[in-house]
């Protein structure tokens, strides 16, 4: 075959490109080999493969959830919570303790428990269907010693607490662990009454 070269003359850039002397860069890069296989589909795009890298480590990389405490050995609701109102304005709750932790398992030792109480004057400015505000500090309550042979007392347990009249309270209790601390999904029902009467 008798090229341009042979005359004496030295085509442009483009001219060797139409005439077969000059690889296109993109083939080149690739190689001849690898420039078919991209034509036919068989190599992914460099931009291409960078947009799938970085929408898989935005998928592996997204908002984690807050971690979870152990259910092992942390115990659960406390069972059969049940409220009475004496005669002269006091509040008794009983219940008996957990026999089971948050997994399932027989629960061999218990702390106590918290009580939580929220106190708001019925008056004009409550709103019933607003979340209680407990107070910052729970009210704690020991465990039993366990009579012999048991892990745990059988309960009940009771606590008392004088009501106010004119006010509305809120109560829930949890059993703890040896530690003092609480599952969050230990916690009871809320307990909610209120004393009729003008406010002392």
């Amino acid at each position: 075959m008798t090229t341009p070269e042979a005359f004496g003359v030295w085509p442009g850039k483009r001219e060797k490109q139409r005439l077969g002397l000059i690889t296109p860069p993109r083939l080149s890069a690739l190689g001849p080999e690898n420039g078919k296989k991209q034509r036919l589909g068989l190599i992914t795009p460099p931009r291409l493969s960078a947009l799938l890298a970085l929408a898989l480590f935005l998928a592996a990389c997204g908002v984690k959830a807050p971690p979870r405490p152990p259910a092992a050995g942390q115990p659960q609701k406390v069972r059969q919570l049940t409220q009475t109102v004496t005669p002269d304005g006091e509040l008794v709750l009983s219940w008996l303790p957990p026999e089971t932790d948050m997994a399932g398992r027989p629960l061999k030792a218990l702390g106590g428990f918290q009580i939580e109480m929220a106190d708001h004057l019925d008056d004009e400015h409550f709103c019933a269907g607003c979340p209680p505000r407990y107070r910052p500090e729970p009210v704690r309550l020991p465990a039993r010693t366990p009579p012999p042979g048991r892990n745990l007392d059988p309960g009940p347990y009771e606590w008392c607490y004088r009501l106010e009249p004119g006010h509305v309270y809120y109560f829930r209790v949890a059993a703890c662990n040896q530690n003092g601390g609480v599952h969050p999904g230990a916690w009871s029902e809320e307990v909610r009454i209120s004393k009729p009467g003008p406010p002392n």
